[in-house]
């Protein structure tokens, strides 16, 4: 226990530090900071910033908060103590449409602080300054981001900071048919094939699958799908453009004169974010997949389903380990699909909670996400913000899948 005298110095050393943090703009000069990491997968910037930092700071090519890069307007604070980094934040910038207007919004995340540094203040005088430099620099008034439901840290600084909970994101993960040949039981894998199988057939009457590559094409129907979603982007140029866009496929079905449509578009996240189990373990290769349902009815949760499975089908020969998404509540259609599915039922579905917190400068009412409003809109998750921590941090073993039903 600390007496009174180490106490005071302890006091004093921090008030001391505190007075000789610097605040600024992130520099090219930052990344020899980092350089001296190794390419950061799961774990491997631990040795800087300490066991609770995130994989997502770093990729393999070294470069630091890549996911601002990704969007044209950005900005990243860093805190410098003697010319040494030992905190920072970002902040993308992208028009939204949001309680239906149009919004310019500053989605942060990556914010890391050196363990010797933290309890100082740093974060929330970082956040502070991303607020004044976005409306500043590009007149923003709308910021978020989301933490996860268990980082209480993290949760205390923000609501101290004004932000008001907005609604829950699910992050979720499940297994490639390639990782379930390679680590599960036979019997356990076989189910699962066979339970694929059989959720392909479809009524070919009156139901069609089509798969869209070209992006002009995708930029059209997602504008179209997610017009009116609250956090959508009013542009999705920016995202069908990007080299880790794949394709988006549409399920539709026309019986008795009505219409219903299912969509889920696929981005290659790999190319984003490398991921690894561990240190030692070669990079896994994941995709992102973004399911919409036109409606919230038995029909539209059956043409989800379907269009999961063929999917999951069409991807079983090529070299990806696992599929991650993100859903927004749980009576979102998507959530509810994957929830059912033959994964969940062989707890080889990886599901971890955020919440969304908002900051609105334009206006002063409190919002918040009601899931059970009927007429509540799902927010939209811009797959740029990977996300990868519902990815498993170990690998599937065959000892710990539960018993086949067979």
């Amino acid at each position: 226990m600390e007496t009174g005298a180490n106490s005071n110095v302890l006091t004093e050393e921090i008030r001391r530090k505190r007075k000789e943090i610097k605040y600024r703009r992130y520099n090219e000069d930052d990344i020899k900071v980092l350089k001296r990491i190794p390419p950061a997968y799961v774990k491997d910037i631990h040795s800087y910033f300490g066991s609770d930092a995130r994989a997502v700071a770093i990729t393999g090519r070294n470069d630091y908060l890549l996911r601002g890069t990704l969007y044209v307007k950005n900005g990243i604070i860093v805190a410098d103590f003697h010319g040494n980094m030992v905190a920072c934040s970002m902040q993308c910038i992208k028009d939204v449409t949001f309680n239906n207007g149009e919004r310019i919004f500053g989605f942060g995340g990556d914010s890391i602080v050196h363990p010797d540094y933290r309890n100082f203040g740093i974060m929330s005088k970082i956040l502070q300054k991303l607020v004044t430099d976005g409306l500043e620099r590009f007149n923003c008034t709308l910021y978020g981001g989301k933490i996860k439901a268990t980082n209480h840290a993290s949760l205390k600084t923000i609501v101290n900071l004004g932000l008001k909970k907005y609604c829950n994101w699910y992050y979720s993960s499940w297994p490639s048919a390639k990782t379930i040949i390679e680590n599960c039981e036979k019997p356990v894998a076989e189910e699962i094939l066979s339970t694929i199988n059989e959720n392909l057939y479809y009524d070919l009457n009156t139901t069609t699958i089509t798969k869209y590559t070209d992006t002009i094409q995708c930029k059209d129907l997602l504008t179209k799908f997610y017009n009116g979603v609250d956090m959508a982007l009013s542009d999705f140029e920016e995202l069908t453009s990007l080299k880790y866009f794949k394709e988006t496929y549409v399920i539709e079905k026309n019986e008795n004169g009505v219409k219903d449509f299912a969509s889920i578009s696929i981005w290659d996240s790999n190319k984003i974010i490398p991921m690894k189990h561990g240190i030692s373990s070669s990079p896994l290769k994941y995709i992102t997949l973004f399911g919409h349902a036109q409606s919230d009815t038995p029909v539209g949760k059956d043409l989800l389903n379907t269009l999961f499975y063929h999917i999951t089908n069409a991807y079983s020969n090529q070299e990806y380990d696992y599929f991650f998404t993100v859903t927004s509540h749980e009576q979102q259609t998507f959530h509810l699909v994957l929830n059912e599915s033959i994964f969940n039922q062989h707890d080889l579905f990886n599901t971890f909670e955020y919440g969304q917190f908002l900051l609105d400068l334009g206006s002063t009412d409190a919002f918040l996400y009601d899931a059970n409003d009927p007429n509540a809109k799902h927010p939209f998750y811009d797959p740029r913000d990977t996300g990868m921590f519902a990815i498993p941090e170990k690998k599937i073993t065959k000892s710990s899948n539960v018993s086949s039903s067979l």
